[in-house]
């Protein structure tokens, strides 16, 4: 936690000495405004697949949360998504398959406090209505292994309330606590008859548009401010995370607690041509149970740091692309126990990361878009000597700006 704000202040203090002026630009919170936070958007479509074993993973998710300021202050938003799951992995002496599905939405208050010229407190509470189903099987191993099928349906509560870092109109970087509790109980599975809490702090970036006159005076603006890829630009997109959580089952049935840092920056060292870092590390433990009741440890460290280079392509005044090649190294280690035995897994990973995201100025200092990406381990060597390397493909959302 320390080290992810240092970080962040660090950044925001060099983009705080070259911004420019703010005499006269207009404010967080005005009447009309239209808000988007990273921690309520994506889009994750993508299929992954390993060289030397039955491992698999599909997902096609989609979340969408956008807030209106009605009045100066106070917003309204909606918050809603949609997703499938098929994931196919290890556990400790199995090899199982879940298939689920989630759906939720609900409506968002929120309201933006003032303090000073470049901070501002949003707390928000979304009260929102979800369904989820599951079903695990085992593909291979575990001959004591039943078939788990568990469902739920009922409101939730998510109160967030982050301290936003105002450095340049439009884009915001922010931190604060999270309080999300479902009201839904789990009917049948390991869980049943239990409800989900999570209590976390979380990193989040953001941006905004639109605003009545009555709250923004005139502004001529820089051509800084709305031409993106300049020589000189920092640019901070939904890879810039940083949380602390711990997430835990009613009945004592589940808990885990984790956190991480990934400071993920690009710098425009040229009019069009960036270098940027994508740097993470985290670490999560915790007792879940199978789908057989069994108590089941759980840890997991994962450590990479991936340099990358970009060019951006403008296509009109509007859109852009930006292609970017990155090359990767890290580590991780996986260690599930239980009253059957132990799985632990440690590998080195060399990757290669192409993406292409199709980009829209939505204002100045404020992009949002999405486009493909392809992922390739050139190894993924393991404690054994095994390469069991990983492929995938799929499509993301960018969320972002530039400082």
């Amino acid at each position: 936690m320390r080290a992810r704000l240092v970080w962040v202040t660090g950044c925001c203090c060099v983009a705080l000495l070259s911004s420019p002026a703010r005499a006269q630009e207009p404010r967080f919170g005005g009447a009309g405004q239209w808000v988007l936070l990273g921690s309520s958007n994506g889009l994750h479509v993508f299929r992954e697949t390993f060289s030397q074993s039955q491992a698999k993973y599909q997902q096609a998710s989609v979340e969408v949360g956008v807030d209106h300021f009605v009045a100066r202050h106070f917003s309204i938003g909606l918050d809603a998504s949609a997703g499938y799951f098929d994931d196919q992995g290890y556990g400790v002496d199995t090899l199982a398959e879940t298939r689920a599905t989630s759906i939720s939405g609900g409506a968002r208050f929120g309201y933006d406090v003032p303090l000073g010229e470049l901070f501002s407190w949003y707390p928000r509470v979304t009260l929102a209505i979800s369904r989820t189903h599951s079903k695990t099987t085992a593909v291979a191993g575990g001959n004591d292994f039943d078939p788990s099928v568990s469902s739920s349906v009922g409101p939730e509560v998510n109160l967030y309330a982050p301290l936003l870092l105002h450095l340049v109109p439009h884009f915001f970087v922010g931190f604060g606590p999270r309080l999300h509790r479902s009201f839904a109980v789990q009917r049948g599975g390991p869980y049943d008859g239990t409800q989900p809490t999570l209590v976390s702090g979380d990193l989040v970036i953001g941006g905004w548009w639109g605003e009545t006159k009555a709250d923004s005076p005139a502004h001529v603006a820089d051509p800084s401010d709305t031409s993106f890829g300049k020589r000189g630009q920092v640019v901070l997109g939904l890879a810039t995370d940083a949380w602390l959580s711990h997430r835990i089952n009613s009945a004592s049935r589940y808990s885990e607690t984790a956190f991480g840092l990934a400071p993920s920056a690009d710098y425009f060292a040229f009019d069009n041509f960036s270098i940027g870092i994508d740097a993470f590390i985290s670490h999560s433990s915790g007792t879940a149970r199978d789908p057989n009741d069994t108590p089941t440890d759980r840890t997991s460290t994962n450590i990479g740091v991936g340099p990358r280079i970009g060019t951006n392509v403008p296509i009109n005044e509007y859109f852009r692309v930006w292609p970017q090649v990155e090359l990767g190294y890290g580590v991780r280690s996986i260690e599930q126990s239980s009253r059957d035995g132990t799985n632990q897994h440690s590998s080195k990973r060399l990757w290669l990361r192409l993406s292409a995201p199709v980009l829209v100025n939505v204002t100045s200092h404020f992009l949002v878009g999405a486009g493909p990406y392809f992922f390739h381990e050139l190894y993924d060597t393991d404690q054994h000597g095994i390469d069991n390397k990983a492929d995938s493909v799929g499509v993301s959302l960018f969320l972002g700006g530039w400082l």
